[in-house]
């Protein structure tokens, strides 16, 4: 064994000495050494020498294992953290900080998991290659796993990877030899033995996820080349210096995730499910799908969203901002279960570059390789197995979004909210889009002149859309508007701002302090971003700044929040209640056709009131809300084409690039970084997950008081078997006991229930409530009021239209409310 000069630790081998040395006590590295040999009292000038002398000299006095163990298993493992046979390991992102004590795993934690390893050796010890296969794949996945942490530079895997090694060398071997009694152990050490071999280094590892076909990586892109010079022993030498982004091959992204268990059949369902749905709910009730349905007769194919942006690895305010600022492509497609397709798993990276490059290159260049994989995906399409045959599935390019500067740059429009025409729909002069309430059909642009504008830059134009280059995308007919940016981080924060000011300091309804506490004490669900504490200054500028969700909470809830201190006729109080309203329409989750006349006069009546209040102009992100409806008819629901799932994948790179201090290539290092993290779930064979977290489970007792009032429900639909539970989160929603539900909705006639029992069994979810009693719905409140019944019912999850729970709320006027958020308008 090898002993740590700094401490009582041992290594089974001088890498894993090395791994636990870096780790903690890298500060002492560099200073003098002394050799831990029993015998030997030599001393050097630092650890790296004393490692060599160690190997040299001392190396047949120590017993080394030369190759690394590992443990097999029968299930995969788990997304929550590396698992070893139901047994729980510590993740990639602490280990590091909890080696401090060697022996971080207990020995008993690792018993059920050395029987079952042999359990499984037992059971096919006739076919080896078996085994192999098992051990193998579950070394990858526990590598991959680490590799794919976003809080572990790469530069450290190995360290981790080392003291795992040694780990299982000292603890997993002794265990699994002491209990084996099988025939032929030898051969089954030998395997576990030889499981980590493949990941000894990065390239070893990513060779051996590469052949699996797990691990896709970016392709180098090179832009440009430039002679330059460098410096080596005081010399110049001359070199080349490229521009490069990096590209990932869409096509085996898309096809590998597809073949994934489950992942097309769970599509192909939904997108059934919602074609047969009567309400708009989906963009396969849109004018452009059915035009796209015309070019695929008998051929199956799935939507493409493009999304562009930008995001800033170093500090924003910084020296080096701008420098290192990376623009990212995405995309997803449109069928997936409304529970998955807010899962960031399911955005997938398309490009990272440079800003800079982009800048001093443009479109053409800059998007060449993704303009050609989008025309390979419609055009050639990709083939899949499918219940045991091959589906050759297209992907037509469908929308590209982003926030208005990405989409101004990308499609081909002079950038900023301040040019001649700054409207991207229509032909509106910047004079004009300050007033207009109501769009102007005779003003639209026109595709068949759009080629003849662009080249004489008119109209706001700078090229032709690069994206026009795909066939039959046109930017004009499939163009959409992002209602984050245009609404929660546009057109509210001017609302908003001016409402509270008006509220707050001009009529003096209420304090500002009042406010806060009220926001303080509110009750809401814990699926919603409760607000920070509201900036005086911001308020008195009429300017108010949040986040788009925290701005959607503050909409949604200033009703119950303060609407009891506010007048009926208040003007401004009705200027928030048009916001309101067009924000629940603008979200809703499906709506009739009717709906778009009122979204029209809404948008109408809420610009003609804010000028009048205000005595301000209209800026361009009031002047999108015109085309709105437009937008909605041709391409879907606007809540479709939201960035805001989308930036939160902006997250998970700039997490990345903490954790990786190095500059060089920022686009290459996070790209990896990315497919990592894919390798790591094609690795586990994950697809749509059905995913059901809990509270602690207790078994159902017919006989409590709890559930006296539900014995007949219980009884009838044979709930025994069934667990109780206080909260669950299923489907990316959390539901606790005494949280509402909307049982049904129709005819704007909603049906309320207050949960008193959840009940749960394997993936099934049961709500048993009381009844909620409608009285009236409250226009000055934008809630219903209700009243608490003794009347029980009974509904399965699954089968609730609208799935997010409410809160009832007690006012000072004594009467129970619930927030209508989007059941007042869907019909």
């Amino acid at each position: 064994m090898f002993s740590c000069p700094y401490c009582d630790s041992t290594r089974s081998s001088s890498d894993g000495l090395l791994g636990h040395v870096k780790l903690k006590h890298k500060d002492l590295m560099c200073l003098e050494t002394a050799c831990t040999h029993f015998d030997c009292k030599k001393k050097f000038v630092n650890f790296h020498a004393f490692k060599k002398h160690s190997i040299s000299s001392h190396a047949q006095s120590t017993s080394i294992a030369s190759k690394p163990a590992t443990l097999s298993e029968n299930n995969q493992t788990r997304d929550s953290g590396m698992q070893i046979d139901g047994n729980f390991v510590r993740p990639a992102s602490i280990l590091t900080e909890e080696c401090k004590h060697d022996d971080f795993i207990p020995e008993s934690d690792l018993g059920q998991g050395v029987n079952d390893l042999i359990a499984e050796y037992e059971k096919h010890c006739d076919d080896i290659k078996i085994f192999t296969e098992t051990a193998y794949n579950y070394v990858a996945s526990i590598v991959l796993k680490i590799y794919a942490d976003p809080a572990l530079a790469r530069k450290n895997v190995d360290d981790v990877i080392g003291i795992l090694i040694d780990f299982y060398n000292s603890k997993v071997m002794t265990m699994i030899l002491s209990k084996c009694v099988t025939k032929n152990i030898d051969v089954m050490t030998q395997i576990i033995n030889n499981a980590f071999s493949f990941f000894r280094s990065e390239h070893k590892a990513f060779t051996f996820f590469k052949e699996r076909g797990y691990l896709i990586m970016p392709e180098t892109v090179t832009l440009a080349s430039l002679y330059g010079s460098r410096t080596k022993n005081a010399e110049c030498i001359p070199t080349t210096i490229s521009d490069k982004l990096q590209f990932i091959l869409m096509r085996e992204v898309l096809k590998r995730y597809l073949s994934m268990p489950g992942v097309l059949e769970k599509i192909i369902k939904n997108i059934e499910r919602l074609k047969r749905d009567e309400s708009f709910n989906s963009v396969f009730k849109s004018e452009m799908y059915k035009e796209i349905e015309k070019r695929y007769v008998g051929k199956f194919f799935l939507l493409l969203l493009l999304y562009n942006d930008d995001f800033e690895i170093n500090n924003c305010l910084g020296s080096h901002r701008v420098i290192s600022k990376i623009g990212a492509v995405y995309c997803t497609f449109f069928g997936l279960p409304p529970e998955y397709a807010s899962q960031l798993e399911n955005i997938f990276l398309f490009q990272l570059h440079k800003y800079v490059d982009h800048r001093d290159y443009g479109n053409k260049i800059i998007y060449k390789r993704v303009i050609e994989e989008l025309t390979f995906l419609q055009e050639e399409g990709i083939e899949v197995e499918f219940k045991g045959e091959i589906l050759r599935i297209y992907f037509p390019l469908y929308a590209v979004t982003g926030d208005n500067l990405a989409l101004d740059l990308n499609l081909g429009f002079r950038k900023g909210p301040n040019t001649a025409f700054p409207c991207r729909l229509c032909l509106a002069p910047m004079a004009l889009v300050k007033k207009m309430t109501q769009e102007n059909v005779e003003l639209l642009r026109d595709p068949e002149k759009h080629d003849e504008q662009c080249s004489k830059n008119e109209f706001g134009l700078l090229e032709v859309c690069v994206f026009h280059d795909v066939p039959h995308y046109s930017a004009l007919t499939q163009g959409v508007e992002d209602a984050m940016h245009d609404l929660n981080e546009g057109i509210c924060r001017y609302d908003m701002g001016f409402i509270l000011h008006q509220l707050i300091y001009v009529e003096e309804r209420f304090s500002l302090d009042d406010l806060q506490r009220r926001i303080l004490e509110f009750n809401y669900t814990h699926d919603r971003n409760a607000i920070p504490s509201l900036s005086d200054n911001q308020i008195k500028k009429g300017y108010l700044i949040l986040s788009a969700s925290e701005m959607a909470f503050l909409v949604e809830n200033l009703t119950l929040l303060v609407g009891d201190r506010v007048p009926k006729t208040n003007r401004s109080w009705k200027l928030y209640l048009f916001l309101r309203e067009i924000m629940s329409i603008v979200y809703g989750e499906s709506f009739s056709r009717e709906v778009f006349a009122k979204l029209e006069l809404l948008v109408d009546q809420h610009h003609k009131l804010y000028k009048l209040l205000t005595g301000k102009e209209l800026t361009i992100k009031f002047h999108n809300l015109l085309h709105l409806i437009r937008i909605i008819m041709k391409m879907g629901p606007a809540r479709l084409f939201a960035c805001l799932r989308f930036e939160g994948n902006h997250k998970v790179f700039t997490a990345y690039a903490e954790a990786n201090h190095n500059r060089t290539n920022p686009p290459f290092s996070l790209a990896l970084k990315n497919q990592l993290g894919l390798a790591y779930r094609l690795c586990l064979n994950k697809g749509l997950d059905d995913r059901l977290v809990t509270s602690e489970r207790s078994k159902l007792v017919v006989e409590s008081s709890d559930c006296f009032m539900f014995n007949h429900l219980i009884s009838n639909y044979a709930l025994q078997d069934y667990e109780r539970v206080a909260s669950v989160r299923t489907k990316g929603t959390i539901y606790k006991e005494n949280y509402v539900i909307c049982i049904k909705n129709e005819q704007n006639e909603p049906e309320f229930g207050k949960i008193k029992l959840i009940l749960v069994h394997e993936m099934n979810v049961i709500f048993l409530f009381f009844k909620l009693e409608v009285k009236k719905f409250n226009k000055h409140l934008a809630a219903y009021r209700v009243e608490e019944t003794k009347d029980t019912g009974i509904v399965n999850q699954d089968t609730l239209k609208i799935f997010l729970p409410q809160v009832l709320h007690l006012l000072p006027d004594g009467h129970k409310y619930v927030n209508h958020r989007i059941y007042h308008t869907l019909n």
